[in-house]
C-alpha cells in the first residue's frame, strides 16, 4: 500500500508536444536477432559472434545504421563465410595487439578487415597454420593473444605465432600431461603479466 500511495504521489506529466519529438532516428527495419553462438566479442561498436553448432564457420556481427550503433540487432545478411569449405571451425575471436579482429579455427588464424562498410570487408589468408584447440584458452594480452595449439601454448602478435612457456617443465605438461579430446576444457587466463593456464591431468583426471 505504501509503495502504491508512493507511486500515484508522483505522476509522470507529458507536456512535450508532437512536433517537438525527435524523428531522427529510426528503429531499423530489419531488426534481426542474435543467433545462438558459443563466442563474442565487441570491436569498433559492434558485436560480433561465432560458434553457432549450424552454420560453424560464419561470423555474425551486429548492425550500424548512420552513426547509431544498434548492438542487439543482426540482420539476416549480417555475417561472413570464414573458408567454409576447410572442414574446419571456428575456435574463437579476439583483437590482436595492432587492433585487428582475429577468427581462430584449429587449423589456421584469419583477420577479418573490418574498416569502411561491410559490403567492402576482407578476410586475409592464414597467419599461420597452428590455430587453437582450447577455445577458452584465448586470451588479450598487450603482447599478443595467447592459446593453446595442438602442438603447444602460443601467442599471436598479429603476424606470427610463437611458442610461450617452452621450458622443459611447460613443454612436458603440454605434450604429455593433456589429452588432446580434453583441450576444449582447458581454461587460459592473463592476470598481471602472468599467462594462467588450468587444465585436467591425463593419468590423475586432477585439475591443475
Amino acid at each position: 500500500a505504501a509503495v502504491a500511495t508512493y507511486l500515484s504521489a508522483v505522476p509522470y506529466i507529458d507536456i512535450l508536444a508532437d512536433s517537438a519529438l525527435d524523428t531522427t532516428q529510426t528503429v531499423p527495419t530489419d531488426n534481426g536477432m542474435p543467433p545462438i553462438t558459443k563466442f563474442f566479442i565487441k570491436h569498433k561498436e559492434r558485436v560480433f559472434l561465432a560458434g553457432n553448432s549450424t552454420y560453424k564457420s560464419y561470423v555474425y556481427f551486429s548492425d550500424i545504421t548512420g552513426i547509431v550503433s544498434y548492438p542487439d540487432v543482426f540482420p539476416v545478411g549480417n555475417y561472413l563465410p570464414i573458408s567454409e569449405d576447410d572442414g574446419d571451425e571456428i575456435t574463437g575471436l579476439a583483437v590482436d595487439p595492432t587492433g585487428y579482429l582475429c577468427v581462430f579455427k584449429k587449423n589456421c588464424i584469419r583477420k577479418i578487415f573490418t574498416d569502411g562498410d561491410p559490403a567492402s570487408w576482407g578476410v586475409s589468408e592464414p597467419f599461420t597454420k597452428a590455430g587453437c584447440w582450447a577455445p577458452w584458452t584465448i586470451k588479450e594480452t598487450p603482447y599478443g593473444i595467447i592459446y593453446l595449439a595442438k602442438d603447444g601454448w602460443r601467442i599471436f602478435d598479429g603476424q606470427n605465432s610463437n611458442f610461450i612457456g617452452e621450458d622443459d617443465r611447460v613443454s612436458k605438461i603440454i605434450k604429455n600431461e593433456i589429452m588432446l579430446s580434453r583441450f576444449d576444457k582447458c581454461v587460459g587466463h592473463y592476470h598481471n603479466n602472468l599467462a594462467y593456464l588450468s587444465y585436467a591431468d591425463r593419468s590423475t583426471n586432477v585439475t591443475y
